[in-house]
């Protein structure tokens, strides 16, 4: 049985992409944790103790993962705060690109983000020049990013807020060229330092 099972948005085609994430926790934790998604509704997953909802824009999905959890026999502990999703996205950002540099904040999408999208605003502050987008919804990320260029015709640094890498990126890339900005895109949070060690600290609080 696995000490934890954590539960993500991602496709059960890309994993691959969550390896970082899962052995990071694995050795901050000490524990067994394994990796399912919401496409393994209908699939078998394998029995933990406790399951967490890794969704950083949960919408409607907090109760299909809850469900997921429950067909792994596992506690279901919730999802982590967006607190702790803003301030190790703000920190990561810092640490990349330094607090002069303009640093465009990337979500999932407006509708589902809010709790995040607000934490994001309290906390970005640090930065010279602060700008948060999302991949879908309106205003189209390729609008914003052409509305950069024209008022200040400047490079821009890129922090996905995402868990791991995905179709975010080519839709990024797509926006900026059509917009004709260019961008230093950041690492998804997982591959952080701070990210995995504030998202252990709150499992071993919660679990």
């Amino acid at each position: 049985m696995l000490d934890w099972l954590v539960i993500t948005h991602g496709s059960t085609a890309g994993r691959k992409a969550y390896a970082p994430l899962v052995d990071g926790l694995c050795q901050r934790l000490k524990a067994r944790i394994g990796l399912a998604t919401l496409e393994d509704l209908q699939a078998e997953v394998p029995q933990a103790q406790r399951a967490m909802a890794l969704l950083l824009c949960a919408g409607g999905h907090i109760a299909e993962a809850e469900a997921l959890a429950a067909r792994a026999q596992a506690r279901f502990c919730g999802a982590p705060p967006a607190e702790l999703v803003a301030q190790s996205a703000v920190a990561s950002a810092q640490a990349a690109f330094g607090r002069r540099t303009a640093v465009l904040f990337l979500v999932h999408d407006w509708q589902h983000c809010e709790a995040l999208i607000a934490a994001l605003y309290a906390h970005t502050r640090i930065f010279s020049y602060p700008v948060i987008a999302a991949w879908h919804g309106k205003p189209a990320l390729a609008r914003i990013l052409a509305r950069w260029r024209e008022e200040e015709g400047k490079p821009l640094a890129v922090q996905p807020v995402f868990v791991a890498e995905g179709a975010w990126r080519e839709g990024l890339i797509a926006a900026a060229q059509q917009a004709g900005v260019e961008l230093a895109i950041g690492k998804p949070l997982a591959e952080h330092e701070t990210f995995l060690a504030s998202l252990a600290g709150w499992m071993q609080e919660v679990g």
